[in-house]
């Protein structure tokens, strides 16, 4: 009999059919908006202060600290402890001092910071899609009022930066409460942000309100000790102030005569603000058109920003992303508080990259609910994205390459100017290089901004005190020695002549004309005390 040969069917497995993932280019891309970004920042660089007279006296307190004479006012003839500013910067200046004696130093530092925004920007929104990603990696990139301070010797780029920093190690340090040395590194990350900028106490408060809602005591305990020391060697070493609470509760710090706010008008300040705010300020930051629109443009502009920043807020709040808005609310509600005069683009610098986050967010969901209504064709026929993104995705899009091209003019009209003054500007500053040229090392001039002539001038300086009480004004000048006074033409201020003019008139021969100038009229006095 033959064997019957039975035949074993060899049964294949199959393998799982792949399902190709697309290519993350995240990395390529931030990659390449870095290097954009300091081809833009190189093109407007300046290796010289702002008339803004503050990096002035950033500069000089980390002069201070660098040649060991403590956190003091050296451009004043008795070097008053620094009672205002925080100390984090100036340490930061004053190492940077130690390499390069010049601003320049400083201000590649500055830049350094600015880039770190950027790819710090790029770590807090990774994961998140595409068309909320790009969008707004390349708006905080080319921000035109970005741009603008990360050139500047100035606290808000750092304080941005931290923050950001601060926040990417929170979230980290939650998901991996085990580990140590994230949970410190996270800790001393959160305690940068009120040592660069006094506003930094939002984020603070942000924090503590943040890690109490999360029962996570530990971080809670560990920022308030933080800011314990830390804040306590600030106060160590400036002495007992409080400037930033009496500017907050004085009507108007240019007329301090006018005394401090009742409560019915502190109401009034913030509902000014507020209208101030989303009608003004928000849309000049975030969508810098200059003197290039009309106000009503303007004014259309900022409202429907404020009111997609709004949506997107609301929208991370309600999906108890609290972190972050709890800090937007906070910090709004500072700036709410404070004197009208000063609400300007400047104080939203260190919060845009959240503000075109809420922005793009705003717009996405809006958007959304449009496209549910109306679904195009072309959905149908040219993208595999489900008709309900469709329309959303493409108007930020469209939108966030409008805003880019805006921003990236703001920085190109901007190459020039960086590099000219105004003839104000070019006046003061021949008065400080002739009162560096024709005066002893010992004299005292009395100006508008002091800082900015002590550092051309090498000369000791003051501001003159802003009252009208003219014997009061005489005896400042006697009892701080005062040589010379520059009566300036500045454009933007007339501080100048609404106090020390009086004081000249009442007192014509105590003041004799050392040096003039034309277009605008410039002077510096000689101050002759008989």
């Amino acid at each position: 009999m033959k064997k019957k040969t039975s035949k074993k069917t060899k049964q294949v497995e199959k393998k799982p059919v792949s399902t190709p993932v697309a290519k993350d280019y995240s990395g390529v891309f931030v990659k390449l908006l870095v290097v954009l970004q300091l081809l833009l920042l190189g093109l407007q660089f300046s290796p010289s202060l702002c008339t803004n007279g503050d990096n002035a006296r950033y500069f000089i307190l980390g002069k201070s600290l660098a040649q060991g004479s403590g956190y003091r006012q050296i451009d004043q003839p008795d070097a008053p402890k620094e009672k205002q500013y925080p100390l984090g910067l100036p340490l930061l200046i004053s190492a940077a001092q130690k390499v390069i004696h010049t601003p320049l130093g400083a201000k590649i530092l500055i830049s350094f910071f600015g880039v770190l925004s950027t790819l710090f920007c790029f770590y807090w929104l990774k994961g998140s899609a595409w068309y909320i990603l790009y969008p707004v990696l390349s708006l905080v990139a080319f921000s035109g009022y970005l741009a603008e301070f990360n050139s500047y010797i100035m606290s808000e780029t750092p304080y941005l930066s931290s923050s950001l920093l601060a926040i990417i190690l929170l979230y980290r340090s939650l998901k991996n409460t085990n580990n140590r040395l994230l949970f410190f590194c996270a800790i001393g990350a959160s305690l940068l942000p009120v040592n660069f900028r006094s506003a930094g106490i939002a984020f603070s408060v942000a924090w503590l309100v943040f890690v109490i809602m999360k029962k996570q005591y530990k971080y809670l305990i560990a920022h308030v000790i933080g800011l314990i020391v830390t804040l306590g060697a600030t106060r160590i070493l400036s002495g007992d102030s409080t400037p930033y609470i009496v500017q907050l509760l004085q009507k108007n710090s240019y007329i301090p005569e006018l005394g401090l706010v009742t409560f019915t008008e502190m109401i009034q300040r913030i509902l000014n603000n507020i209208g101030t705010y989303s009608t003004l300020v928000i849309g000049q930051a975030l969508v810098p058109l200059g003197n290039k629109a009309s106000p009503d443009l303007i004014r259309t502009i900022s409202c429907t920003a404020t009111l997609l920043i709004f949506i997107g807020w609301l929208s991370q709040l309600i999906e108890k992303r609290w972190f972050i808005s709890l800090y937007i609310f906070f910090y709004f509600g500072i700036l709410c508080l404070w004197q009208e005069q000063w609400s300007s683009t400047r104080f939203i610098i260190g919060i845009i990259p959240f503000l075109y986050h809420y922005l793009i967010l705003g717009m996405f969901i809006l958007a959304q609910s449009i496209s549910k209504r109306k679904i195009t064709l072309a959905s149908e026929l040219f993208t595999n994205e489900s008709k309900k993104t469709f329309f959303a995705t493409k108007t930020i899009v469209g939108v966030s390459a409008i805003l880019l091209i805006v921003n990236i003019s703001y920085q190109a009209g901007a190459i020039p100017i960086r590099w000219k003054l105004s003839y104000d500007w070019e006046n003061f500053f021949s008065c400080a290089d002739w009162v560096r040229t024709h005066t002893g090392k010992s004299a005292v001039v009395i100006s508008r901004k002091p800082g900015l002539f002590y550092l051309r001038s090498n000369r000791s300086s003051l501001i003159y005190p802003f009252s009208h009480d003219v014997d009061n004004i005489i005896t400042f000048l006697r009892k701080y020695k005062v040589t010379h006074v520059v009566i300036d033409g500045f454009y933007w201020s007339r501080t100048t002549a609404k106090y020390m003019s009086p004081v000249i008139l009442n007192h014509p021969k105590k003041f004799k004309v050392v040096y003039a100038l034309q277009r605008p009229h410039t002077y510096v006095l000689e101050f002759v005390d008989q």
